[in-house]
């Protein structure tokens, strides 16, 4: 006659088996992710390597049609390179072409991923880190520019020298990334100074400074006579830490504001700068 057998699984017993299948856990699901992440890669790379090649066959196109050795690519031509890709991605910002080649290109793919294509490499960014359109925005992709590249060029160990070039470095990078320009102002940082009686609004662009303590400051920086020209800033407002500051002294009623010139990482906040509420 068989015995029937009621034993149960011990306390013991099943916590060996709840740590062995937490183990599984740990080693399985980082794969599994990994798996995710790379399975919503691939198609943004792809339709980010269509974009380039599209963008390109639009830069012969230009040069072809105007022999123009500095061709470039203006917003139309953006939204036909989307338009003849047909993925539903839309390019961000402006494409930077250099002797009739494209070397850099944002592209924000159909499935939301940032693509960067910049020394004929493709690289999956942070959308949140480069959202390009803002001054937040501009301002932490100056802090990854700032952490990626070589910035200090020694000069006989002069540490204002030093200090000046780090900032004309990153300018110079800003401002090539940038399709060769600084950006300008929204409306609403523009109306932060006409409400203040800040005139000509619209000769004013985004340039980054160092502050003296190595941080990078965003001036509304007044345009040279050449255009939009690397160096120093001058300029009534500011973007810093997070925050608008207008200089107090700013000259209303006046087209220049000379009394906020700022020297290359020169820069200290201080009692003449107030936060815009």
């Amino acid at each position: 006659m068989l015995k029937n057998n009621k034993k149960g699984f011990t306390l013991i017993e099943i916590i060996v088996v709840v740590v062995i299948l937490a183990v599984l856990m740990a080693v399985a699901v980082p794969s599994v992710l990994k798996y995710i992440d790379t399975a919503q890669e691939a198609p943004a790379l792809t339709e980010a390597h269509a974009i380039v090649t599209a963008a390109q066959k639009k830069v012969i196109e230009k040069y072809s049609q105007t022999r123009d050795e500095n061709v470039t690519l203006d917003d139309n031509d953006n939204k036909w390179i989307e338009e003849f890709v047909g993925e539903g991605g839309t390019v961000q910002g402006s494409i930077t072409v250099t002797n009739k080649e494209v070397t850099r290109l944002l592209y924000q793919a159909s499935n939301g991923l940032l693509v960067l294509y910049e020394n004929q490499e493709y690289k999956i960014l942070d959308e949140e880190a480069f959202d390009i359109n803002t001054v937040s925005g501009y301002l932490r992709y100056l802090q990854k520019l700032a952490s990626d590249k070589e910035l200090d060029k020694i000069t006989n160990g002069n540490a204002n020298e030093i200090a000046k070039n780090r900032t004309k470095s990153l300018q110079k990078e800003f401002y090539e990334s940038n399709g060769n320009k600084y950006p300008t102002l929204t409306n609403d940082e523009k109306k932060m100074l006409t409400s203040r009686l800040y005139k000509d609004v619209d000769t004013l662009c985004w340039k980054p400074l160092y502050d003296t303590n190595g941080g990078i400051v965003l001036i509304a920086d007044i345009k040279t006579a050449k255009g939009e020209a690397i160096g120093a800033g001058q300029g009534p407002l500011i973007y810093y830490n997070n925050e608008y500051y207008y200089h107090r002294h700013s000259a209303a009623q006046s087209n220049q504001a000379t009394s906020t010139h700022i020297k290359e990482s020169q820069f200290i906040l201080n009692e003449e700068w107030v936060k815009v509420s």
